[in-house]
């Protein structure tokens, strides 16, 4: 395989679709992001994506829409990424995060609708994470990272930007892991003073904080600011008069999406088993200094918490092949649907979530499939709904002309139904088929739009019949089938999905001599690990993997993740290089360079036990990549050479 493959084409191809895809030349977004509504309903604003060239990331401007007549415009511009826009409580100005100053640097600004005038807040060797205005709208809760911190996995699990230093590139990077780079802290930005000061402890890391109340910052804490001590942090009261920290709940699990009511009487959060920062679905809990309990969501595993008012919570979650919105009266425990769908989705990339009214009840969403665009689309409070077409994807719903969608029930070996979604090419079956594996492992695959330009699109336009399992450890189906996967990954998950190859060949969906794998992180443990158990494999992708169970612990900034996901089992006996000589796939391993979840050294462990054992292997090491690949054109190559290994190792015929 070459290191330069932009003659190809297949590099063509791909480059060609992005361009579609990303709308290239075109005034329109792409895709919307970070929907925030007015306080009166009338107008949503979001971060829209647009790209004037195949290269580094999409620039984000903000977008103005309006809720009735669906008229829309761009509302900032430049070669810059604005994101996170939040109406303040009047709907006079709306801040947002940008780093149109340094780049990937997020600071605060603030528009006054009307003038349009434009104000920028710099927080010195900090950038703003996330930010919450008080109920008056007179302050600001500002979130913000020091320069060292750490990301998650979902976020590309890289050290967060630096500032740049004045000693010499040959100096060594320190790293004790407790400077005041590394910490998260909480601040609170005065309109009227103009003032901004930090109003979280000593030593005390914000993962996530709301305002509850007006004197009072509810919390998501830990002692320490690596990434590894998200796992154990707690529930925190902050008294802003008196810069202290009150420990008020500390979860079984984990925790995330922390909100309040104005007044502060109640506090809201997420605890999940979760296996990455970010990937939070479980139980909803809901309390006060007094303690907390959990509400009835309908067997939903909540990814999102927002409140409407004082007695009203809004949550997004999934439940199986569902997607639910729904709404909770904290007074009479009464469980609403909103809307729920077994062949649409909404929120970003990683979980549903929505854009919630202050005074209305109306919520807003992006709803796609895998087959359809994104929409923006309003849910009423009686559950009606409005869609607003605006993304410029039209092209990309015609390449997929004829595929179908289908929901896949099989069992596995011990007789548990496992669930996942197939896509399928136009034509009769059987199709060679690739088994797509999503991260986590407590995560999910959802039908998410593949016109977007990733590789299961690509696959499918290539006339590959895609499977996109949800093993056990995926979210959706409760926490006891999630922690199902904790101890013992790579085994009753495994069988999951190896049964779920049975049952596609024996429906005569599958060609048994074409099967394929592909996975990142997690999902690139499986794409590694599968073909030490089971040598149908024609092809295997392995995506940031899981090579060495024993080295990946003592080398990941996550290591509790690792610890929890094999409990007391031999990491040895787990670990893809141990089965290294059972393996007869091909495989592809694709690493990013300053991956910090799964090191790159994981990628070059398996690719030379895979050559001692003499099979086919190839390893890729992308520059200035993190947790999976996300910068043009590399994201093109990155497809190309995907495409390019199964087209080599199990064609299609198209």
């Amino acid at each position: 395989m070459q290191s330069d493959i932009r003659n190809t084409e297949m590099f063509r191809k791909v480059e060609s679709f992005f361009a579609s895809a990303c709308s290239i030349g075109s005034d329109k977004p792409f895709d919307l992001l970070d929907l925030s509504l007015s306080p009166d309903g009338k107008t949503i604003v979001a971060s829209g994506l647009f790209m004037d060239r195949l290269e580094h990331i999409p620039y984000q401007h903000l977008v103005m829409i309006d809720t009735h007549t669906g008229e829309w415009k761009r509302i900032t511009e430049g070669l810059h990424r604005d994101r996170l826009p939040k109406w303040d409580p009047s709907g006079r100005y709306i801040a947002f995060l940008s780093d149109r100053t340094s780049p990937h640097i997020y600071e605060l600004a603030i528009m006054e609708i009307a003038s349009g005038s434009l104000r920028t807040y710099d927080m010195p060797g900090h950038w703003v994470e996330n930010f919450h205005w008080s109920a008056d709208g007179g302050r600001i809760l500002v979130l913000a990272a020091g320069r060292g911190a750490e990301l998650a996995g979902a976020q590309g699990a890289v050290s967060s930007p630096r500032e740049a230093a004045e000693a010499p590139s040959w100096c060594p990077i320190c790293d004790d892991g407790k400077s005041a780079s590394h910490w998260r802290t909480a601040w609170i930005l005065d309109l009227i003073s103009d003032t901004c000061e930090r109003v979280s402890p000593d030593k005390v890391n914000i993962w996530e904080a709301c305002w509850c109340g007006d004197d009072r910052i509810a919390a998501i804490a830990s002692d320490d600011p690596s990434e590894e001590a998200w796992y154990s942090a707690n529930i925190r009261l902050i008294d802003l008069e008196h810069n202290h920290a009150t420990t008020l709940y500390q979860p079984q699990d984990q925790a995330g999406w922390i909100s309040a009511p104005p007044s502060g009487d109640r506090i809201a959060f997420v605890e999940a088993a979760c296996s990455d920062r970010l990937l939070v679905a479980g139980t909803v809990m809901v309390g006060d200094s007094d303690g907390f309990g959990p509400i009835d969501t309908k067997a939903a595993d909540t990814t999102f918490t927002a409140w409407q008012g004082e007695e009203t919570l809004i949550c997004a979650g999934v439940r199986g092949f569902e997607t639910v919105l729904a709404s909770y009266d904290v007074v009479t425990a009464n469980c609403h649907e909103l809307w729920c769908s077994d062949t649409l989705t909404f929120g970003g990339p990683l979980y549903p979530d929505a854009a919630v009214g202050r005074v209305t009840s109306t919520v807003a969403v992006m709803a796609e499939s895998h087959l359809s665009r994104p929409t923006l689309t309003l849910i009423s409070g009686n559950g009606s709904t409005t869609t607003i077409d605006i993304v410029a994807t039209a092209t990309t719903t015609e390449a997929h002309s004829g595929a179908k969608l289908e929901h896949l029930e099989w069992k596995s070996s011990d007789g548990t139904v496992i669930q996942g979604w197939l896509l399928l090419p136009p034509g009769e079956g059987p199709f060679p088929l690739i088994m797509d594996l999503h991260g986590g492992p407590v995560w999910r695959s959802r039908p998410r739009f593949s016109g977007r330009g990733g590789y299961a699109g690509t696959l499918l336009r290539e006339g590959y019949a895609v499977l996109q399992p949800n093993p056990r450890g995926s979210s959706g189906h409760g926490q006891d089938f999630a922690k199902q996967v904790l101890g013992d990954a790579g085994g009753i998950d495994a069988r999951d999905l190896i049964a779920a190859l049975d049952h596609l060949i024996d429906a005569g969906i599958a060609q048994p001599e074409k099967i394929g794998v592909i996975g990142g992180s997690y999902g690139g443990f499986m794409a590694a690990w599968l073909p030490t158990l089971d040598r149908r494999f024609a092809a295997a992708v392995a995506i940031a993997p899981v090579a060495d169970w024993t080295s990946l612990r003592l080398t990941s900034h996550v290591p509790s993740s690792i610890t929890a996901m094999l409990g007391e089992k031999d990491y040895l006996a787990r670990s893809p290089i141990s089965g290294t000589r059972n393996v007869t796939t091909p495989m592809l391993i694709i690493c990013g360079e300053l991956d910090r979840s799964t090191p790159p050294g994981q990628g070059v462990e398996l690719h030379n036990a895979l050559q001692a054992a003499g099979v086919q292997s190839m390893l890729l090491t992308y520059p200035g990549e993190g947790h999976g690949v996300r910068q043009f054109p590399a994201v093109i190559d990155f497809i190309a050479r995907i495409a390019g290994w199964f087209q080599q190792q199990m064609p299609a015929e198209r």
